[in-house]
């Protein structure tokens, strides 16, 4: 009887208020177990999972499909791309993988180069690797010969290199302790420090754009610094996220940040100096790196490949807060095994979105805390689960909404 109730209950709250714009929008997803980086080039996403090398076939975006998986041992966790060769940072093997993919079915494994430490990001310049080897600092790696890469130049650092970017004649180091690091690199053979920024959290990846690097710096969120005097860089701005900021990319004016348990945040940073916070997006994975390539955002969730859309021109900054709280019909319906749901409240609130089945009983909640004010939008993946109806119910503001929800697998 009580179950009865609850299904009578939940139907009446079934009708929902539209959100005032579509920004975000869910495209595809696709299982992969420990997938920690992904590079995208043409219609294939690169992806280092655990001891593997995944290509991933991403022309049609809604049904990502693994096209090869090949062997390289160790675990690798970070990528890069240039031309037809894959380069790979494996933080177990302590070293830089090479792998031609001029043909991205059949993959082949050349050559690894051990290094001296952790192997944690790798850029490509020219005919050289620049390795964020941990406590290691900076690895040169010359790759002129592909199958036979050798160890040229090293930069120590006072702290844990995990980010490296290359612009001109210059290193970024994405250092755990320190911040942001700048190394001359004019001269590979004999890479020297020039400046250095402390940032106040533990700086994990970063973009260089312009005058100014883009670091993602843990739980402090988005840092700006200022690099036009590379010897003497300078706080520009900043802005903080949700949960841990663990990778960044820019495109336009956005930045886009990886963000731990609450996925990733979108912030506006046409001015460097005042960044601001435009959308998050919830998943129930861990976020740990974002590209953003060709319209679409794709996310390493620990546990899936995400790929989203966002479209800027959707969200009204100038008064990005909504009217209501609101609970919108999720899309897909029907669905198989995922779908988009979308809510918004027009203030900070406590805030629970749990999911329910046709007898009332509860077997999934997606979020329970509390929320910025603002439209947001969170991803159900029903793989775990049965096809049937199922109940999306969020408890804000003092009251539920709910929307029935139809899973067909």
């Amino acid at each position: 009887m009580k179950a009865l109730i609850l299904i009578i209950i939940l139907a009446a709250f079934s009708l929902t208020v539209p959100l005032h714009a579509q920004n975000i929008e869910y495209i595809g997803s696709l299982s992969m177990a420990g997938v920690c980086d992904m590079k995208i080039s043409g219609n294939y996403a690169y992806c280092p999972v655990s001891d593997s090398f995944f290509v991933i076939d991403i022309s049609n975006p809604s049904s990502p499909m693994t096209v090869n998986q090949t062997y390289i041992g160790g675990c690798g966790i970070g990528i890069d791309i240039n031309g037809e060769y894959a380069y790979v940072a494996n933080c177990l093997d302590n070293s830089l993988q090479i792998l031609d993919i001029s043909n991205p079915m059949y993959p082949t494994y050349l050559a690894r180069c051990g290094l001296p430490g952790v192997a944690e990001g790798v850029y490509i310049e020219g005919n050289y690797a620049y390795v964020a080897a941990f406590s290691s600092g900076l690895d040169i790696i010359d790759i002129t010969d592909h199958n036979s890469p050798s160890l040229v130049g090293r930069c120590d650092t006072p702290g844990n290199a995990k980010g490296v970017y290359v612009s001109d004649h210059y290193a970024y180091i994405a250092d755990s302790d320190t911040g942001l690091l700048i190394i001359n690199i004019s001269d590979p053979a004999n890479p020297t420090l020039v400046g250095r920024y402390h940032t106040p959290g533990e700086a994990q990846d970063l973009k260089i754009i312009d005058n100014y690097a883009y670091i993602a710096d843990g739980d402090e969120g988005l840092q700006v610094i200022n690099i036009s005097d590379p010897t003497n860089p300078s706080f520009a701005g900043g802005c903080d996220t949700w949960d841990n900021a663990n990778g960044i990319d820019v495109s336009g004016d956005y930045a886009y940040i990886a963000d731990g348990d609450h996925n990733f945040q979108v912030i506006n940073i046409s001015d460097p100096a005042n960044p601001f916070s435009v959308l998050r997006y919830n998943s129930i994975d861990y976020a740990l790196k974002v590209r953003v390539y060709d319209n679409y955002i794709f996310v390493a969730n620990t546990s899936s490949l995400l790929i989203l859309r966002f479209n800027p021109t959707g969200i009204d900054e100038s008064n990005p807060v909504p009217s209501s709280y609101s609970l919108s019909q999720n899309y897909p319906n029907p669905f198989n095994p995922a779908t988009e749901i979308k809510y918004s409240l027009p203030k900070d609130d406590d805030i629970n979105i749990s999911i329910y089945n046709l007898l009332g009983q509860k077997v999934a909640t997606l979020l329970d805390g509390n929320e910025n004010a603002g439209e947001h939008s969170i991803v159900w993946d029903g793989k775990d689960f049965p096809s049937g109806v199922y109940f999306a119910r969020m408890e804000s503001g003092g009251r539920s909404r709910n929307i029935k929800m139809v899973m067909i697998k």
